[in-house]
Parts: C-alpha cells; structure tokens; sequence
C-alpha cells in the first residue's frame, strides 16, 4: 500500500531549488522554486528538451466539491509556441502581494504575506520525463525526487504555504508509488517572519502524460 513520506528541509531566502528527477537512469530537472524575502515565490517546469515552450492561457473550472478541472486536449490545440528569447524569463511569480506574473498577463491572489492557515498555492501536471534535458552533473541546491518515475502514471505536484504552526503534512492521492512531500521552512519574511511552502508529488491515476507540463492555480479579483 502506498504510504507518505516527508522531507523537511531548512528553508534559504532567494536560493533557487531544481527538483531532480530520474528516469530510466537519466537524472533529469523537471521543477525549480525560488522564496524571496519579500514572500514572493517564484518557480517553473524545467526547460524542455528542445528549448521550446507553449503557453495557454484559459479558465479553469471548480466543481461544487472544490475540484479543479480542465480539457488537456484543449490546452494542447490553444497553446502557442513561446519565443526561445523570452525563455530565461518563462516562469510564474507570486508576488508577496498578491499579483501573479506569467508570459500570458497579470493576475491576482490574495497576498502570501497574509497567509495563516494552510492553503494551496498551484497544482503542476508534468510532461513525459523525456520531454526534460538529461544531466550528467548536479548542482548543491539539487533536491531529488525519491521514486521512481512509470510511464503509465503521469507525475503531478500540489505546492501549499502556511504559517508554521498551522502546517500539515500533505497527503496527494497516488496510485502507484508512495506519495513524496518536501517542507521547506522558511524565516525573515516580510511582516510573516515565517513560511511553510510543501511540495507534494504523486501519480495520481494511471494514463497518458501530457504532452504540455501545466501550471494551474485559482485568482481572485483584483
């Protein structure tokens, strides 16, 4: 039966995390996170293979349960390719107040910096390993991912915060290989002082990856 294991890790103010995956024993980056001082999170999928990325941006949908839903094959035919230039710069950025910056516009979320009790930040469907460049050499801010990945049970991330006091260890839903969290807890933040960011991997359900990773996430109103 599938069980949860937790990592916890002392959390650094602006250094950046690549989470290492291995595939078919290739190491391969597939996510990276940032923490700022001011509470602001910064983070991606890995670049691809080919250097190229899509972005698409649409409405998601949220059943009467809280369930987030949207049409992967949808995505894929809407999505268009991103100018390999702006690459360095592709990535989504919570702001500690609130505003949310990716390639596709601005958008808005109430403020990390008001954060107390434990809420989700986004949800990440990943593409196929394959589509994520090999390693041969890691860096020392290099976390690995501790399971082996399957070709028929797409990886998928939840990312929360919280305040310290109010954390609680995530528990995502996994089919195949036992659940893996990362607690990263961090100290200095701008009028919070304390942050508590987790990191939840599982493989939620067997079928197909996507050909797309996907970064999904609920706003508000400015």
């Amino acid at each position: 039966m599938p069980q949860t294991v937790t990592e916890v890790y002392d959390g650094v103010l602006g250094k950046k995390h690549r989470i290492i995956a291995m595939y078919q024993d290739t190491y391969r980056p597939i996510f990276w996170f940032q923490v700022c001082q001011d509470g602001s999170i910064y983070c991606a999928p890995d670049l691809t293979v080919n250097e190229e990325r899509t972005i698409y941006t649409g409405i998601t949908k949220t059943d009467a349960m809280g369930v987030l839903t949207f049409d992967f094959d949808q995505i894929e035919t809407a999505a268009t390719k991103v100018d390999p230039m702006t690459l360095e710069s592709f990535k989504t950025s919570f702001h500690g107040s609130g505003v949310i910056n990716t390639l596709g516009g601005r958008v808005y979320r109430h403020s990390i910096r008001q954060t107390s009790c434990q809420e989700e930040l986004c949800i990440v469907f990943f593409a196929h390993p394959t589509k994520f460049k090999e390693i041969h050499v890691a860096r020392k801010t290099d976390i690995p991912l501790r399971f082996l990945l399957d070709d028929d049970y797409p990886l998928a991330l939840q990312i929360s915060i919280s305040a310290p006091s109010c954390t609680t260890f995530g528990n995502y839903p996994n089919e195949r290989n036992d659940s893996i969290n990362m607690l990263f807890e961090y100290k200095g933040i701008a009028e919070i002082d304390k942050l508590s960011l987790q990191l939840s991997f599982g493989m939620p359900s067997k079928g197909n990856w996507p050909k797309l990773s996907l970064i999904a996430f609920r706003t508000e109103e400015e």
